[in-house]
């Protein structure tokens, strides 16, 4: 496509996007321009739904501001934008709801450094070129949320408590590091992870949390509380690689050892800076 015939598609773009806002109920600012379209989207009724409009057909915007502390309570509000590189949030303190962000592919960043939940279920599903997740203040992350994402190079999930099922399924991340968990389902299924390293968990690891996992080589958990159980197959399917798993607790103290990963190594009493 001819540059002038991409300026006459997204002016087009603009002007189908301000009217769908318009039909639903948001507030026209005097300026229809992409500066504004955050701002325009935002101001829609909670209760209005936007069914698979991919960011209101508004394909080349690339960057995302979001200057408010509230979003609207909208499914698939921004699901499929095809040029979208960042989302920038410095106030919002609300999740998105489900499938906000599912499948924008060029989606590489995501800086939401107070909302203190991820989104619905699978709000950045199948963002394959995601790199960099700034999210200091998340308590959960929402089921199927990073689903088959890009390699995460960048992240902080330094306050996540909860993981949930799916969470990371069949992503292309090469290492995750998290803080103290207390629940956590089956979260890391066919992934490509290399490293999976906790702080501590204190609820039940789940059959299958990292099942078929072929890449894993390290699993970490330095220190207590300790899970109250780990279920004979979590690691099942980890056995195309031999797997270190270092746990700070002595042999025998969590039944099931190794839980499914036929070829792992178990470095019981485990401590960081120390014994490895």
């Amino acid at each position: 496509m001819a540059i002038s015939d991409k300026l006459t598609k997204l002016s087009t773009d603009i002007t189908n996007a301000y009217s769908t806002i318009n039909t639903k109920g948001g507030t026209i600012p005097a300026n229809k321009n992409t500066d504004n379209l955050a701002t325009a989207i935002n101001s829609i009724p909670v209760g209005s739904q936007v069914y698979n409009d991919g960011y209101f057909g508004l394909p080349y915007a690339e960057n995302l501001t979001i200057a408010g502390d509230t979003t609207p309570n909208l499914n698939n509000l921004y699901k499929g934008s095809l040029h979208l590189k960042k989302l920038y949030a410095p106030n919002l303190t609300t999740r998105f709801n489900t499938s906000s962000f599912d499948n924008c592919t060029a989606l590489e960043e995501i800086d939401l450094p107070l909302q203190t939940n991820s989104p619905n279920v699978y709000g950045f599903r199948y963002c394959s070129a995601l790199k960099k997740v700034n999210v200091p203040k998340w308590e959960s992350i929402s089921q199927g949320c990073f689903q088959e994402s890009g390699n995460i190079t960048e992240c902080d999930f330094s306050s996540v408590t909860t993981i949930n099922a799916n969470a990371f399924l069949g992503t292309n991340t090469k290492k995750l590091t998290f803080e103290d968990i207390t629940t956590i389902g089956t979260a890391f299924q066919n992934s490509s992870l290399e490293e999976l390293i906790f702080n501590s968990i204190s609820g039940a690891i789940p059959s299958q949390m990292c099942q078929s996992c072929s890449n894993l080589k390290v699993f970490k958990i330095k220190t207590s509380p300790y899970p109250t159980s780990i279920n004979a197959y979590a690691f099942i399917g980890t056995t195309q690689n031999t797997l270190d798993i270092y746990v700070p607790w002595a042999e025998g103290a969590i039944a099931g050892a190794p839980w499914g990963a036929t070829n792992a190594t178990i470095h019981y009493n485990y401590t960081e800076g120390g014994n490895s």
